[in-house]
């Protein structure tokens, strides 16, 4: 296989380098031409169609004629990049650039590295607060490790805010939707001291009730603090943006920006698909799943055989009722239970406070030396219950909830004894909670001069993190206090309606079940303090022996000084505690270095045709696990090897743009999951280096202007991301294959009998080998000072692998969009929008917890319309 794709590559390579005379090239002048794009992705400004790299930028213009509101937006319409926030909505969100997905997906560090006008954002949650304020997104492809460094080891997505104006500026946006959308927009910008100090502030507020019916028989209820009312899948979020620039010269520039964004949202609509593992514990009676049957040892020490995963496509809306309803019933709708969504109220999917500080200045040594400085302060405080992780959150599952003393009254006569409380409740996992602040310097050099051109700079920061997990079981329909204590009250948001409309919920938990898991409830488990010292050289220095031919270098030595302090293991016990701790190493310390480099080679065709080669090395940092397996402690930082070819073309007299690149990833030491193969009743899954992976793939972006009025726009990617021979997914090999009679409770032991791990050649979980999106754009000149702007657009996303498995996938989708916009020369800009306007039904991901065989699947969001109306003063 590898020496197939590398004859491809070669083939590739040479047909790019050959002239472009496949393409026909229009004669005579166009009325128009593609407006210039602009980007920062290489810490310059420069026209996107004269840098080496596969960029693919959405303006500020894009976000506000097509309503974009998320990172879900941009992935749609993005070759090669696909997002998902999982049911969570975000908190441990997921990005992937050409098929490059992490096999952990709540890991600390991410395979793509995201950035705030040049500051990183380090953890899932600062992922996607909003596009408010963006004066554009930048999805930079292939590793970018020399340029960015850490862990930018797939590529980097860049939100660039919008600069204070020269002159004044302001503007009020209002939105009005379907589901109770309300948006609010106030921006101010403009000169304080002309010609010096100019400033800017903009102030949103965006609420949303969600796309999708809860059909919960108390989604209405009054909760106090975050939760799910009403329709699943809405948010409160609040947003101000602030910045000064300060210009005393024109050759000194100095400017600090500010952003915070407070977040409240939902879970995304949800529903879980249960297996073997769970009958095991005795959390329910009965698996949904349809295919390996295996043989399991529960919690009583008595077999049972059950399926213990899904194969083909995973529903998108469930298809089984749940356990306890058993139809007939008086007063049960005969289809509830199928195809419903019922979300516990109490539920929410991630909240979420960020805040990113710079100051930054510019100061022009001579004409050919400028030195630049960028300080950033960052911090983060996130929190999420993950909603009920039952699979019938209307029954929940039967857990220990206290003691009662029982008077005996006979014999001895007047003795009390305590007797356990069997209770049912619903299960809330909020993985992770976290919170973190980070400061960074970065000072560089940059030159030109002749055929020559290049910089240098020093980079430090200093990152403090902290993190846990909070399992919670809450009584059903029991008051949920979701302030700093997660405690639980003694009264009850809803009550238990005696006529029937609501079963009795399944006894089916074994008191060893329920004692143990008392043992987590409202625990900090895996609670673990991270500290990052990292400090890097950089430099980049570029070469034109002629107009035509450019040769550049990029390099960077990063060094990481990492240390963690684990307090709790998996069950919220701290070393030393009443029940043996999994915890082996209280505190920990390693150093990470690494080297990586760039080279390119850039050819000029003519004026607007060029071609570029590149080798490029990726390196994510390796890390801590919290575990007593001490053979695994810690984990190998892993690396990638990109060789990539692209030509970027402006061609039909400036009427039609047409990028594209090829590449092959060599993909060492891949950090995966796994199951501890020895350890203490708190270790769950940890990280290690599972082998290595390969993939081959290219992208096409275009542009093309039809006549006056009309243009369509249009991309396409396509990847084929591989495990290699030798690869084990022994998670699946312990939990979804499994083939032993072990009791569910002993210590996790991977033998030889139990299934089958290996994973070589399987596709890489949560990739997609197509991509595909195409617009069609509308724009004519109205009576009077007005402009109709009209785009329909759709985006296609093949099937994704649940897991490295590859027996269950998401299925394959595609989301339609349109909207027209009305636009005054001078004030008015009125926007008329919808999104998934055809009602495509899809998953939009699954969350897998092996351990119990268990899926949380999460539907796709729904239609929405709305209209967004501006006016500028």
């Amino acid at each position: 296989m590898y020496n197939y794709k590398k004859q491809v590559l070669a083939a590739a390579i040479a047909m790019a380098i050959s002239p472009l005379e496949l393409i026909a090239q229009a004669e005579g002048e166009s009325a128009q031409a593609i407006e210039e794009l602009v980007v920062t992705a290489r810490r310059r400004s420069e026209n996107l169609q004269e840098v080496p790299i596969a960029i693919s930028p959405v303006t500020s213009e894009e976000i506000r004629q097509r309503a974009y509101s998320g990172l879900e937006d941009i992935a749609a319409a993005t070759s090669g990049f696909t997002y998902e926030g999982f049911s969570t909505s975000g908190t441990n969100g997921n990005a992937v650039i050409r098929g490059m997905a992490q096999t952990y997906t709540t890991a600390r560090i991410q395979n793509v590295a995201f950035f705030m006008n040049g500051i990183h954002l380090q953890r899932q949650s600062m992922m996607n607060f909003g596009l408010v304020d963006m004066e554009r997104v930048e999805v930079v492809k292939g590793p970018q490790s020399a340029m960015y460094g850490r862990n930018a080891f797939a590529g980097a997505v860049n939100y660039v805010t919008s600069e204070p104006t020269e002159i004044f500026d302001a503007s009020i946006t209002g939105t009005y939707g379907s589901d109770e959308r309300e948006d609010i927009k106030v921006r101010v910008s403009g000169p304080i001291i002309p010609d010096v100090l100019y400033g800017k502030i903009n102030i949103a507020e965006t609420s949303y009730d969600g796309h999708t019916d809860n059909d919960h028989p108390f989604a209405d209820a009054s909760v106090p603090g975050p939760s799910t009312s009403g329709n699943v899948g809405g948010w409160d979020d609040q947003t101000i943006a602030a910045a000064l620039k300060l210009t005393p010269s024109k050759d000194f520039t100095v400017k600090l920006d500010y952003y915070k964004a407070d977040i409240e949202r939902e879970p995304q609509p949800y529903y879980v698909m249960t297996g073997a593992n769970n009958v095991a514990w005795g959390f329910t009676t009965y698996s949904d799943m349809n295919c390996n049957a295996v043989t399991r040892m529960t919690t009583f020490g008595a077999p049972i055989t059950a399926n213990s995963w899904w194969c083909g496509e995973v529903p998108s809306m469930p298809t089984s009722a749940p356990d306890n309803f058993a139809p007939p019933q008086a007063g049960i709708p005969d289809d509830m239970g199928h195809n419903s969504i019922t979300i516990d109220p109490r539920s929410y999917g991630a909240v979420a406070e960020t805040e990113v500080a710079s100051l930054s200045f510019e100061y022009k040594l001579s004409d050919s030396l400028t030195v630049n400085y960028l300080y950033g302060q960052t911090s983060s405080e996130s929190k999420t219950n993950g909603g009920s992780a039952d699979r019938d959150p209307l029954a929940g599952v039967s857990t220990l909830w206290g003691m009662e003393q029982m008077f005996i009254p006979f014999p001895p006569p007047g003795t009390t004894i305590s007797v356990p409380q069997i209770a049912q409740t619903n299960s809330f996992s909020g993985r992770p909670i976290s919170e973190l602040e980070s400061t960074s310097h970065e000072l560089r050099l940059a030159f030109s001069g002749g055929a020559w051109e290049g910089s240098a700079g020093i980079y430090y920061s200093d990152v403090d993190d902290e993190s846990y997990e909070l399992t919670l079981y809450m009584p059903l329909c029991s008051e949920f206090n979701s302030g700093i204590d997660y405690g639980i009250s003694g009264e009850e948001a809803c009550s238990l309606p005696a006529d029937g409309s609501v079963p009795s919920p399944l006894l089916g938990a074994s008191d060893q079940t329920a004692q143990m898991l008392a043992l987590w409830h409202g625990s900090h488990a895996k609670h673990t303090l991270f500290d990052d010292k990292l400090s890097a050289v950089f430099a980049e220095v570029a070469y034109s022996p002629s107009k035509a031919l450019t040769l550049r270098a990029e390099a960077r030595y990063t060094q990481e000084d990492k240390s963690v302090s684990r307090l709790t293991d998996g069950f919220g016990i701290a070393p030393g505690g009443f029940v043996p701790s999994g915890i082996v190493a209280p505190e920990d310390q390693e150093d990470f270095s690494y080297f990586s480099p760039r080279i390119t080679a850039e050819y000029k065709l003519n004026q607007d045709q060029f071609l570029y080669a590149s080798i490029a090395k990726g390196v994510k940092s390796g890390g801590f696990n919290n575990t007593s397996d001490v053979g695994h402690l810690t984990y190998d930082e892993e690396q990638n090897l990109t060789y990539e070819v692209g030509s970027k073309n402006t061609l039909m007299d400036g009427s039609l743009q047409l990028n594209a690149a090829l590449y092959l990833i060599d993909w060492d030491d891949v950090q995966g999951s796994r199951a501890p193969h020895s350890g203490g009743v708190g270790d769950t899954l940890i990280v290690e280096n599972i082998g290595d992976a390969e993939s081959l793939g290219f992208e096409v972006d275009g542009r093309l202007l039809i006549g006056d009025n009309w243009s369509t726009d249009f991309a396409i990617a396509w990847a084929n991301p591989e495990y290699d021979d030798g690869v084990t997914y022994e998670e699946g090999s312990l939990f979804i294959n499994y083939q032993c009679n072990a009791p569910i409770m002993a210590p996790p032991m991977v033998t030889s009998d139990c299934g089958n791990a290996d994973v070589g050649g399987n596709q890489m979980a949560r990739t997609s080998e197509w991509q595909g999106s195409v617009g069609i754009n509308y724009r004519t000149q109205l009576a009077g000072d007005w402009t109709l702007t009209a785009r329909l657009d759709s985006n296609y996303q093949s099937e994704q692998y649940v897991t490295p498995l590859n027996l269950a996938n998401t299925g394959d989708r595609v989301i339609t969009n349109a909207n027209m916009m009305l636009t005054s020369a001078e004030h008015w800009r009125i926007n008329l929008w919808g999104k998934n306007i055809l009602d495509e039904e899809y998953v939009g991901g699954v969350f897998v917890l092996s351990q119990f065989s268990k899926m949380i699947v999460s539907t796709g969001i729904g239609p929405s319309y709305g209209a967004t109306i501006s006016y500028d003063f």
